[in-house]
C-alpha cells in the first residue's frame, strides 16, 4: 500500500486506516473487547480513530523534525 507512488499521502493514510480498523473490528468483536451493540461499535471505531490520529500525528511530527534536521545539514554544506 505504501509503495503506490501515484497515490497521495492522504489517500495512502486513509486506505491504511480503513484496512486497519476494518480488520481489527472482528478481533475486538469476537474477543469481547467491546459490547455487542451499536453503541459498542461506535465506541470501538471512535477510540480506534482517536488512537490512530494520535499515533499518526506523533509520527508526522517526528518525521518532519528529521526532515528539517537533514535540510539544515544540507544548507550548511
Amino acid at each position: 500500500m505504501w509503495e503506490m507512488e501515484k497515490w497521495s499521502p492522504l489517500k495512502m493514510t486513509l486506505s491504511h486506516l480503513a484496512v486497519c480498523s476494518v480488520s481489527s473490528f472482528p478481533i475486538a468483536y469476537f474477543l469481547r473487547w467491546m459490547p455487542h451493540n451499536l453503541l459498542g461499535v461506535f465506541r470501538f471505531f471512535g477510540i480506534f480513530f482517536v488512537v490512530y490520529a494520535v499515533i499518526w500525528l506523533s509520527k508526522y511530527c517526528a518525521i518532519k523534525k528529521q526532515v528539517e534536521q537533514m535540510n539544515n545539514k544540507l544548507k550548511k554544506r
